[in-house]
């Protein structure tokens, strides 16, 4: 998780204050501490959020230049996001969502 957080912060964020708030929030939320003891699939779902944001971006932005095997791995996991949680759904929608409504 914490490598998309960085790829996403070097995207959206222009200030070091940016990133080092970012990842003092993600590092200290005791939530995720919380569910990162447990074996339960909630400790993945915040990994499994980065990550589709970040693919959503591609796919909506960067859709003509990728080719047809990134495109295929990409759907492969949103379609496994989809299945591993019953939330997993709603964080590949609102992802897409987002880059959708985005005025390019």
């Amino acid at each position: 998780g914490f490598y998309f957080l960085y790829l996403i912060c070097q995207k959206h964020l222009k200030t070091s204050l940016g990133f080092a708030i970012a990842f003092l929030v993600f590092c200290f939320n005791g939530h995720l501490i919380f569910h990162s003891f447990e074996f339960r699939p909630y400790a993945v779902l915040p990994t499994l959020s980065l990550v589709s944001f970040y693919f959503s971006e591609i796919i909506v932005v960067e859709w003509r230049q990728l080719s047809t095997l990134k495109k295929l791995l990409i759907g492969g996991f949103f379609i496994f996001t989809i299945i591993y949680h019953a939330y997993g759904a709603m964080i590949v929608g609102l992802c897409m969502f987002y880059f959708i409504s985005l005025p390019l």
